[in-house]
């Protein structure tokens, strides 16, 4: 034991401390890497916990936008609704419009054909109306004729009878 003695002791002894101190020196490196790396993830998580509330103010712009887009799509369905129902209600007018137009046509058509019945009938009428006038007339111009005649004939009756008496009282 004494071969290796003290000169063996202290040997290894520095050995064992130069070692020490290298692992010391490793192990502070390794620390001010690991505070480094700690630094950089402190750095990291900051940048991304900022990122993530920016997102997550995104995120509830977004969601109010979609709020308001579902609103809007909403009102443009009722809209929707609203102007189909118009123009159903617009095309059931028309065609109650379209039903009573041939209905006053036919009506029309049956009142022009009445109409003309009956003008046919007036006209026939008058016709014959006009014939027993036109009769009527000429029986009362014969008989004015005759008349005519007659009164004539008495005016020549008075003048005769007239220059008779003249005649018979100058006598």
């Amino acid at each position: 034991m004494d071969d290796l003695g003290s000169s063996g002791w202290e040997e290894r002894y520095r050995e064992a401390e130069e070692r020490c101190r290298g692992l010391s020196m490793q192990i502070e490196r390794f620390q001010q890497q690991a505070g480094r790396v700690r630094e950089l993830l402190t750095s990291k998580l900051q940048d991304m916990e900022s990122h993530i509330s920016a997102w997550r103010g995104r995120a509830e712009q977004a969601d109010e936008q979609v709020k308001e887009l579902e609103d809007k799509l909403e009102i443009a369905r009722n809209e929707l609704r609203s102007a189909r129902d118009q123009i159903d209600l617009l095309e059931q007018c028309c065609r109650d419009k379209d039903n009573t137009m041939v209905d006053l046509e036919r009506r029309l058509l049956e009142e022009s054909q009445q109409h003309g019945r009956v003008v046919n009938g007036f006209e026939s009428k008058m016709a014959k109306i006009k014939d027993w006038v036109a009769s009527k007339l000429q029986g009362v111009c014969a008989g004015v004729g005759l008349l005519v005649l007659y009164c004539n004939v008495i005016v020549m009756c008075l003048c005769v009878g007239v220059w008779c008496v003249c005649s018979w009282r100058a006598n």
